[in-house]
Formats: structure tokens, sequence, C-alpha cells
């Protein structure tokens, strides 16, 4: 595993410093951003065997609402102010690129970043609204993905859009593991469950 000396934020004119290295993306609007993400990147950094982490927070969801949605520097800002583990890094390229779906996103970042080792990970509930991100499908050859915490009800892993597709690869990664990462696979990570927090429950306490 080797990493850079000095790990700062990406940018999209510094790409030779991530070759060679495996990145986990974590795309969100992180509004707020709570301890579940910090758990989330903790897990996924053990079972996949990351070098890094780029929390990849989006100018704005177009699944979701931007109203009362707070700036882009803001929730920047924020997320920066929670993390403790130093591999774990807060980036607005998106910006930057110019995206704001992931399937768009993925594909510059690919191309900027040619030389590094992707998967793009989540908690387990978004695997079961996959169907309605921007060219899904199509997605799942772009890219590796991987879905963190354990199901919330029996039998619930069999009633996504993953299981729908022979042609994709289940893999279920131990601590340690450090698997290869390769399109049209899928690491679902159930060894440890996700902390029961949400920022729509933090902004419902809130408001």
């Amino acid at each position: 595993m080797r990493r850079p000396k000095i790990l700062t934020p990406p940018t999209i004119h510094n790409s030779q410093r991530w070759r060679g290295l495996r990145v986990g993306l974590f795309g969100g609007t992180f509004n707020p951003p709570h301890q579940g993400h910090i758990h989330a990147s903790d897990i996924a950094m053990k079972y996949l065997g990351l070098d890094a982490i780029w929390w990849l927070v989006t100018p704005g969801n177009p699944l979701k609402s931007k109203a009362n949605l707070p700036d882009l520097q803001t929730r920047m800002d924020a997320c920066a102010n929670m993390i403790t583990n130093p591999r774990v890094l807060v980036t607005g390229i998106e910006k930057d690129l110019g995206t704001i779906r992931t399937y768009d996103t993925i594909k510059a970042i690919q191309s900027r970043f040619s030389g590094t080792d992707f998967v793009w990970f989540s908690g387990t509930d978004i695997a079961y609204e996959f169907n309605r991100w921007y060219k899904w499908q199509d997605l799942q050859k772009l890219i590796s993905f991987a879905f963190v915490g354990r199901p919330h009800q029996s039998g619930q892993v069999r009633q996504n859009v993953f299981r729908q597709h022979a042609q994709l690869h289940h893999i279920y990664p131990l601590h340690g593991m450090r698997p290869n990462l390769k399109k049209g696979h899928i690491y679902w990570i159930f060894a440890e469950p996700l902390l029961d927090i949400s920022s729509t429950q933090i902004r419902n306490q809130i408001s």
C-alpha cells in the first residue's frame, strides 16, 4: 500500500500524485455531516484496503431539493471540522469538474485520474434506490461499488436492482482482505452495522 507523504484534498491539477493508489469515493450533500459518515468511512477503509477516501461534497443532489441547502463551502468546512483521519479528505471537485450526477462525475474523475483505482461506496440503503440514479445501468460498467452496513430486514439484499443482473459478481469482503476491485463487482460489507443516524434526522431535530 503506497500513500502520498502528505495527503491533501485532490484537485483536477494534481492527478499524478494519486497514481497507483486505491481511493474510495463517498458522495453526498453532507447536510449536515455526522458520525454515521465517519463510521461508514472507517468500515470502507478497513474492508476494502483503501489508501484514502474522498468525501465528494456535491453542489446539489439532482434527486433532492436544494431549498435551504447551505452553500458548498459551508458544508465542506463542516465536514473538515468533523474528520480526524488524515486519509479521509474533503473535496468539492465536482464543482471544478462541472458535474452533479454520479455518472458524469465518475467519468470525469476516471479521465482526470486515469492511474488511480477507484471504488464508489455508500450505505446499504442507497442500493435500494439505485435505479433512480441517472444511467444507473451504465454506472455498473464504469466502476466497482461497495455498500456498507447490515440490511435492516431479513432478505432485503435480494430486493435491489443489483440482484437483477446475472453478470454482476457479488463479493463479501472480510477485514484485511484487500479484495481486487473490478468493474461489474459489487462489494457488500455486512460485518459491522452502521450507526442509526442520518442527516435528515438531524435536520428535523434542529427545525
